[in-house]
């Protein structure tokens, strides 16, 4: 019987993440990672910015004038994936105009109600796969479905470290409408002795915000910061209700998880002694969940969400 070899395919990754979503060289694939603006710096950005945005509404042509380097690599590679938060709709139309034959993938990790500018029925217009983690949103809006992704390479030997344990539960994160939420919480927290540590961007002041500058905190920083707690709380809005990225954090690094996302139950990585659900379970339990130790999941399960199984699924027929 003849072997049929595997199809190697040449992805241009528009995420902007960082190290979160950058890939090495692989038999199958090449990613580059870059960043999808350029890098303008100073008083030279704040222009930038404003003459960019007024040339996106009325010129897509132009906008090469603005893109980082990656726009001259594009005949190099067939697939293009952008990432929600990285798109202007101009730049799915350049594509699809300058390079047709290349396939343009516009992966929503954000729900469509969080952002409203990147309204599905103008994208289509395009040429241009629309596919999503969220479940919901791929039922509305008809998306290509492929799970919440995360990359166990920025980890960086951080599982090899034996790291004392510091906090039970720990929040980092953005306001979103969700400090009433976290106060009621955090009193939950401290009434059980539960060592706690929240950390909020946010312009509200509240006693145990550990974030007094409202900076933003580096994301080798949170995943030191997750090395040394127990449990990473995770609080899903109404408008994107689904699962992010905090429940693989807890995953990939054999961490509890404490959500208000009920639907959790329905993933394969569920184990009841692992995830807490707010609202759910018993908040009597919550001292036996944090101290009860962490039950391993599976290496099949965890891998479905590594990233390269993630790039992979978007090429399963």
């Amino acid at each position: 019987m003849e072997n049929k070899s595997k199809v190697t395919h040449r992805i241009l990754l528009l995420a902007g993440n960082g190290n979160l979503f950058k890939f090495d060289n692989t038999e199958n694939y090449f990613v580059d990672v870059d960043d999808v603006y350029k890098n303008f710096k100073g008083k030279m950005k704040i222009i930038a910015l404003s003459i960019r945005k007024f040339m996106f509404m009325f010129n897509t042509d132009i906008i090469v004038a603005w893109l980082g380097e990656w726009i001259n690599k594009v005949d190099n590679y067939d697939t293009v994936i952008i990432f929600d938060s990285n798109l202007k709709i101009a730049i799915v139309k350049y594509l699809n105009k300058h390079y047709p034959k290349v396939r343009v993938i516009v992966y929503y990790r954000n729900s469509v109600r969080d952002l409203g500018r990147l309204q599905p029925e103008k994208l289509r217009k395009y040429n241009c796969e629309l596919w999503s983690y969220n479940i919901n949103d791929c039922t509305e809006y008809s998306f290509k479905y492929n799970r919440q992704v995360w990359n166990p390479k920025v980890l960086k030997g951080l599982l090899k470290k034996k790291e004392k344990v510091l906090y039970d539960v720990i929040f980092i994160g953005a306001d979103k409408n969700r400090v009433d939420t976290l106060i009621s919480l955090y009193s939950i927290f401290h009434n059980k002795g539960l060592r706690t540590y929240f950390y909020l961007i946010s312009n509200k002041i509240i006693s145990f915000d550990e974030n007094k500058d409202n900076k933003y905190m580096p994301y080798d920083s949170y995943l030191e910061l997750v090395n040394k707690s127990n449990a990473i709380l995770d609080l899903v809005s109404q408008n994107n209700y689904g699962l992010t990225l905090r429940p693989l954090e807890a995953l990939f690094l054999n961490k509890k998880l404490i959500t208000n996302y009920k639907q959790i139950r329905d993933y394969d990585f569920y184990n009841k002694n692992n995830i807490f659900i707010l609202d759910y379970d018993n908040y009597g339990d919550l001292d036996d969940f944090i101290k009860t130790p962490y039950v391993e999941i599976d290496s099949t399960i965890v891998n479905k969400y590594d990233l390269n199984n993630w790039v992979e699924r978007f090429f399963e027929l």
